[in-house]
């Protein structure tokens, strides 16, 4: 039971995520659709809010109903509203996520076997950030793009943004070539500002991560998952449609 709203407020914060960065505007939140293997904008509906009520709308969680603009497939997230002033005292609407209806189902099928440490990272990273554990994922996610970059690509280890830029343009051990899409991002650049600090040296730089960081990390390996995996298994499966559908149509011309 809550006695202050200041408790419940601190409740809130301490144990779920601040998901404000996902937002793309009070229209979009930005989301990965497991059916179409791709993040993008979803679109929000939420339920009015009687006149009469709006005094609640910052003690109250409110639904939102996430859609996807393509294949309209929709999920639930139950949010709280927090108003919160920064140092500078300037005041912004905070949302964190108390659940997700159906659950996030941290699972994508071309994510490859090998290592088979792979899947359980993300896995983890997912449930961290449901959980509302943002350092616990970042930590986790940046370790499993390092699998990606390093075991699997082949880059030189270093910083992201170092490994990021030994591979980019350059056919890698899988044979596929990436292209520089991750360049001017927030994480990178703020990585490759404090890789040579104390806190960096001496392991205390994961305090440093926020719940944007935690997002973007996750956001990047799901993006490389997409580029190095999702769409060669997609291209591959539409030129076999394509030969089996001209292997069918010559037959039916010699018969």
């Amino acid at each position: 039971m809550f006695q202050k709203d200041s408790t419940y407020i601190n409740y809130i914060i301490e144990n779920f995520t601040n998901i404000t960065p996902l937002f793309i505007d009070n229209n979009y939140v930005k989301e990965y659709c497991e059916l179409c293997k791709v993040t993008m904008g979803f679109e929000i509906d939420t339920v009015p809010i009687p006149a009469e009520k709006k005094h609640l709308v910052l003690k109250t969680p409110q639904p939102l109903l996430l859609t996807c603009p393509v294949c309209h497939s929709f999920k639930i997230w139950i949010v709280q509203n927090i108003f919160l002033r920064g140092n500078d005292n300037i005041g912004s609407i905070q949302r964190y996520r108390i659940m997700s209806i159906p659950k996030e189902q941290p699972d994508i099928p071309e994510m490859p076997g090998k290592p088979h440490y792979l899947k359980k990272l993300y896995i983890e990273g997912v449930k961290c950030l449901e959980a509302g554990c943002p350092i616990a994922a970042a930590v986790i996610f940046k370790r499993a793009i390092h699998v990606l970059t390093r075991e699997l690509l082949g880059a030189t280890p270093g910083t992201l943004m170092s490994e990021f830029r030994s591979i980019i343009n350059k056919r890698n051990k899988l044979g596929v070539v990436l292209h520089e899409t991750f360049k001017n991002n927030p994480y990178l650049e703020k990585e490759s500002s404090i890789s040579d600090t104390k806190d960096s040296i001496h392991g205390h730089d994961i305090i440093l991560f926020t719940d944007e960081d935690a997002y973007t990390l996750h956001e990047i390996f799901v993006e490389l998952i997409v580029m190095l995996f999702v769409l060669p298994n997609s291209v591959n499966q539409a030129r076999e449609h394509l030969l089996t559908k001209k292997s069918t149509e010559r037959d039916q011309q010699i018969y």
